[in-house]
C-alpha cells in the first residue's frame, strides 16, 4: 500500500475528494431541475371519452368557410337550420345529401343504384317504405373485454364490437334509405352547462358539466329475420340487445335515422369530400359518441355509456347464422 501513503503525503487523494464532490453536486443539480421540469399529470379535469368538446373561435371560423365550400360542391344544399353551434365540432353542421344529390355526385342513375343494391343484397320496396340487406351474426355470446357499441357494420368497421356484419357500401344503403323518403336527422349533442355546475359535484360525481340533448329525427324500426326460429320469424332488433344494468333486452325504444354525414377528409396531401360512414364503415351506433358518423343511432340516451350493452345470448342467432334486416315504419309480420 506504498503508493496509497504516497498520495497521502503528496496531498492528491484531498483534491480526487473535492473533484467528485464537485462532480456530484451537479448531477444532483441536475436531477432536480429535469424533475422540477416534469408534467405532473393534467391539472383539470377531462370529459368523458364520449364528450366531443367544441373548438376555439379561429378554428369555428375555419369549420364554417370548409362548410360553404363543401355546400358549394354539393349544389343545392340543406336549407335547414344548422344544429346548436356547440354540436360537437367535428360535426358541427353536418352536411347531407338528398337522393338526387346523391346521384348526381355519384353519377348513377335509379337503375344503376338498383343494380348495386342487388349485388350488395340490399332490396328496397318503395311501397312499403322499406329497405331490407342481408348478413351474418359476428358475435352471440357477451364479452368481458367489449360490449357491443356498434351493433350493425360492414367490412373494416369496428366489429370487435359487434354483432351483425352486412356486405353492403354504406352509402348504398344510405341511398336505398333516402329513396324511401327518410330525411336525415341528428346525432346526440352534448352541450356545456350555463352556469356551469360546482366543481367539487362534477369530481365527486355527483354532476356532470353536460346537459346532454337526444338524437333527433325519423325513427325506426329495425327487424332481423332469421329462419331458424322456430316461432317469429322476424323479432326486433332490440330484442336481441341485453341490457347489463337490467340484465333484460333493450327496451324497444327505436332507431334514429343521422344518415352519417360528409365531411372533407386528408387522404394524402389533399382534403376530399367524404362519406363519414364509408370511411369508418359503422351503420347502427349503440355508443352514441355524437359524432353523427353512423346511419343509425339508438334512440335513448342510454347510449352516452360505452358499457352498458352486450349480445343476449338467449336470443341471439347463432354465431355465422345469415339473417336479413329490415329498415321499416310498421311492424314486420
Amino acid at each position: 500500500m506504498r503508493w496509497l501513503k504516497y498520495f497521502e503525503n503528496e496531498g492528491i487523494i484531498p483534491s480526487f475528494v473535492t473533484v467528485a464532490a464537485g462532480i456530484g453536486l451537479v448531477l444532483f443539480c441536475a436531477i432536480v431541475i429535469t424533475l422540477c421540469t416534469l408534467p405532473l399529470g393534467n391539472a383539470r379535469s377531462e370529459p368523458p371519452a364520449a364528450v366531443v368538446l367544441p373548438q376555439d373561435e379561429s378554428e369555428e371560423i375555419d369549420d364554417k368557410k370548409e362548410q360553404e365550400e363543401f355546400e358549394k360542391e354539393l349544389e343545392g344544399s340543406n336549407e335547414e337550420e344548422p344544429p346548436a353551434k356547440d354540436f360537437p365540432s367535428k360535426a358541427a353542421e353536418p352536411i347531407k345529401m338528398t337522393l338526387e344529390q346523391w346521384k348526381k355526385e355519384t353519377e348513377k342513375g335509379w337503375e344503376e343504384l338498383l343494380v348495386e343494391f342487388e349485388s350488395e343484397g340490399i332490396s328496397v320496396d318503395l311501397a312499403k317504405k322499406r329497405v331490407s340487406v342481408k348478413g351474418a351474426i359476428i358475435r352471440d355470446k357477451e364479452s368481458r373485454r367489449y360490449p357491443i357499441e356498434y351493433v350493425i357494420v360492414t367490412e373494416g368497421g369496428n366489429t370487435h364490437e359487434a354483432m351483425i356484419l352486412i356486405r353492403a357500401t354504406p352509402s348504398n344503403l344510405n341511398a336505398a334509405l333516402l329513396s324511401i323518403g327518410l330525411e336525415a336527422g341528428t346525432s346526440v349533442i352534448y352541450r356545456k352547462k350555463d352556469p356551469p355546475p360546482p366543481q367539487e359535484d362534477v369530481e365527486a360525481g355527483k354532476t356532470s358539466p353536460y346537459e346532454v340533448i337526444p338524437p333527433a329525427g325519423t325513427v325506426m324500426k329495425i327487424y332481423v329475420t332469421y329462419e331458424g326460429w322456430e316461432e317469429n320469424k322476424h323479432r326486433l332488433l332490440e330484442d336481441l340487445i341485453l341490457n347489463l344494468r337490467t340484465r333484460e333486452s333493450l327496451e324497444r325504444v327505436g332507431w334514429v335515422y343521422v344518415g352519417s354525414r360528409f365531411a372533407r377528409v386528408l387522404l394524402g396531401r389533399e382534403r376530399t369530400l367524404q362519406y363519414m360512414a364509408d370511411m369508418e364503415r359503422n351503420i347502427a351506433a349503440l355508443y352514441l359518441t355524437g359524432y353523427g358518423n353512423t346511419i343509425f343511432d339508438v334512440n335513448t340516451l342510454e347510449g352516452i355509456d360505452d358499457s352498458v350493452f352486450d349480445v343476449n345470448p338467449e336470443t341471439a342467432p347463432p354465431m355465422g347464422a345469415p339473417i336479413t334486416l329490415t329498415f321499416s315504419f310498421d311492424e314486420l309480420k
